[in-house]
């Protein structure tokens, strides 16, 4: 078994963003009920919180592990009034 700390790698992957000078920043996320999802998005919200940001509710979507959703998901933030 491979395991690795979800909460830590979101965290690490948003810190590393935010350190590039991005600003707007979101997470395409897996369902609410999936403990790996959940932990990804507290990972998120610390990083963001931590860099004096908002990790503000349109800044997430959710989608379904699948790559089709995920798209979709994408997309959406992509088109989203900044």
């Amino acid at each position: 078994t491979v395991v690795i700390d979800n909460r830590k790698a979101a965290a690490l992957a948003t810190d590393h963003l935010l350190k590039h000078g991005h600003r707007s920043v979101a997470i395409v996320a897996g369902p609410a009920h999936r403990y790996v999802a959940h932990e990804r998005v507290i990972g998120f919200e610390q990083a963001m919180e931590a860099s004096g940001l908002e990790a503000a509710p349109e800044r997430m979507r959710r989608g379904d592990f699948h790559v089709e959703a995920a798209r979709e998901a994408a997309l959406s933030l992509l088109s989203a009034k900044k």
